[in-house]
């Protein structure tokens, strides 16, 4: 529960991100050297890496307010947001990404069993939706909600909440945008992590940087 609670606390600020890429998981194919991976252990890696990524777009998110306020923001999410991704990814050695019931990026269109989850929780309260794992073409897909915080509701609240220059930055870069008219606890969307069923070595002992934890309780 506390790995829980540190992420979605991270994953609050994150709805500002704007654009992510996911990164494709180790190709298990020229190595028979390989283990098990179970439900709990695809779970845990999971939440941590989603802390991770939680804690470097927050970085980026509060120095890109500061400097230029939302509409810097905006800009700064689409040009690092999939690069912090794929960087992410390839250090937990998983594929990572985000999805929503509400797309600001249509490239980032559930598929399989985040199209379930979105289907059942997409437009109900962040509280409500729980931390999910299913098996899923020979992985295991880990699920994890996005509240909405305040601080989201910049760029993906009520649409006459924001500036003419912010409604334009949001139109030039994403002129299908479906992400607005949240509110504060809402379930803005979600990250997804795709995890090999077996894995070259041992998925506990993949590279964790930036002080993410390795031995946090979850349930």
């Amino acid at each position: 529960m506390k790995l829980i609670s540190r992420a979605l606390s991270l994953l609050t600020v994150i709805p500002l991100m704007l654009g992510c890429q996911s990164q494709p998981p180790v190709d298990l194919s020229q190595d028979t050297d390989t283990v098990k991976v179970s439900q709990e252990d695809a779970k845990k890696k999971a939440l941590e890496t989603f802390e991770l990524f939680g804690g470097r777009l927050k970085g980026e998110l509060q120095d890109a307010l500061k400097d230029g306020g939302p509409v810097n923001a905006v800009t700064v999410c689409k040009e690092r947001a999939p690069a912090l991704a794929r960087q992410v990814g390839e250090e937990a050695q998983i594929a990572v990404g985000r999805s929503s019931a509400r797309l600001r990026n249509p490239d980032n269109a559930p598929e399989g069993p985040v199209a379930d989850y979105l289907a059942k929780y997409g437009e109900g309260p962040a509280k409500e939706a729980p931390v999910a794992v299913e098996e899923w073409n020979d992985q295991w897909m880990v699920v994890a909600p996005i509240p909405t915080g305040p601080l989201c509701l910049t760029c993906h609240g009520e649409p006459e909440t924001m500036s003419a220059e912010l409604k334009q930055a949001l139109k030039t870069h994403y002129p299908e945008d479906e992400a607005v008219g949240f509110k504060a606890g809402d379930l803005r969307g979600v990250f997804w992590a795709e995890i090999p069923k077996e894995q070259l070595g041992d998925l506990k002992e993949a590279p964790l940087k930036d002080g993410a934890s390795r031995n946090i309780k979850t349930h």
